[in-house]
């Protein structure tokens, strides 16, 4: 079986595998364990990819693998990366691409990193929880077992909808009725809501949302802080427009992403679907599906075209997403998710590619990153340490 696994994959990654050994590779992938050569924490991850969808749809891994392959053929990727999948074991590599991870890329002639052993002190991920403040100043804590009915807000009840989401329910169009509520999310915490009008959106960890109970007026206002999904109602006679700073997003209906966090380098608005414009001052920007608007902290927009959609809702879908992203990016990411402080010590040169799960623990993304680079992490007194890994002989 093992055997067989391994010519599959070689077939796949070469793109020469057909669409009858295509179906085989990844029924085998879901339906049977490569046996018990992995770690304990590649292990757990293969355990949960057997009982859950891949976290990887194969056609995304399909557009990264072969644009990798294409820019090997090109010169653009050293030989020595293409390497990586023998390094590291068919097995271990195999486990990483069936639960969607694929941190493959490595500092050119940098040797294979040596795992570590579990870390004495873990720390869970983020869940869905969230502080709800009311007009009247009075506070609601949320998480994913809250139920019943929370409040009465001007016009709108407010229910809870499920697991890790409230929903606003308006009664009647009085604007005089109209007050503002805000939902805002902890380090270490999610949530969705439901606003009056139909517009679903998603807060990621460290964020809020400032938005009023129902939407009588000419345009529907509202006001995030950090990164949110939404999707937006169709409303032509009401454009919905998101507030952050000095800049606004205004849409009718469509499905954006904006990522809006204080310690990040732009504030960036992806377009999924429908059409928005983005003003920052007096400069304007239309964007089309596919397009993303960076802001720099000049106020300078850029669009850029063919955004990795992916990448940037893949929070959303419960994934860390890593594209060529240095040792900073990726610590600030787990330092809002896993509730921590971040130190790197030393220099750290290496960049991080590909997908992990946000639902384990914090030791078990230290454990595919590090068999994946020379970086070493650890965890003293609420902080995660980068360093490099002692056999980084640069």
């Amino acid at each position: 079986m093992e055997d067989r696994l391994e010519y599959l994959l070689r077939r796949y990654i070469t793109d020469q595998i057909d669409e009858k050994e295509y179906a085989e590779f990844w029924n085998r992938l879901r339906e049977d364990p490569p046996g018990e050569t992995l770690t304990q924490e590649f292990q757990q991850l293969w355990e949960y990819a057997r009982k859950n969808k891949p976290m990887v749809a194969p056609e995304a891994w399909d557009r990264k693998i072969r644009d990798y392959i294409d820019r090997a053929n090109e010169g653009e990727v050293p030989a020595r990366k293409t390497q990586t999948l023998r390094r590291l074991g068919w097995a271990a590599a195999v486990a990483l691409l069936v639960a969607g991870t694929y941190l493959l890329t490595r500092t050119p002639g940098s040797p294979p990193a040596v795992a570590t052993a579990a870390h004495p002190k873990d720390l869970p991920p983020g869940s869905s929880k969230a502080v709800l403040t009311l007009a009247d100043g009075s506070t609601v804590v949320l998480d994913s077992t809250h139920s019943t009915a929370i409040s009465r807000q001007g016009s709108a009840e407010i229910h809870q909808a499920g697991a890790g989401r409230i929903a606003y329910e308006a009664h009647g169009s009085d604007p005089n009725a109209v007050v503002y509520n805000t939902l805002q999310t902890p380090r270490g915490g999610d949530y969705q809501i439901d606003l009056a009008d139909g517009t679903k959106v998603w807060l990621n960890a460290a964020s809020s949302l400032r938005f009023p109970t129902s939407f009588p007026g000419p345009s529907r206002d509202v006001r995030i802080t950090g990164e949110a999904y939404f999707e937006v109602a169709p409303d032509a006679r009401a454009p919905f427009i998101v507030h952050i700073d000095n800049m606004e997003i205004k849409v009718l209906g469509t499905s954006f992403n904006v990522n809006a966090y204080d310690n990040e380098a732009f504030v960036e608005t992806t377009l999924l679907t429908g059409a928005v414009s983005v003003q920052q001052g007096a400069t304007i920007a239309r964007l089309v599906p596919g397009d993303q608007a960076r802001i720099d902290k000049q106020g300078k927009i850029e669009v850029l075209k063919n955004a990795a959609l992916e990448e940037t809702v893949a929070w959303k879908n419960n994934l860390f997403w890593f594209d060529n992203n240095t040792i900073e990016e990726v610590m600030r990411q787990l330092a809002r998710w896993y509730n921590v402080n971040v130190r790197i010590n030393g220099d750290i040169h290496e960049h991080f590619t590909g997908s992990l799960p946000r639902d384990v623990k914090v030791s078990q993304v230290f454990q595919i990153l590090q068999e994946t680079s020379n970086v070493h992490f650890e965890i003293k007194d609420n902080t995660i340490i980068a360093s490099p890994s002692k056999n980084d002989t640069k």
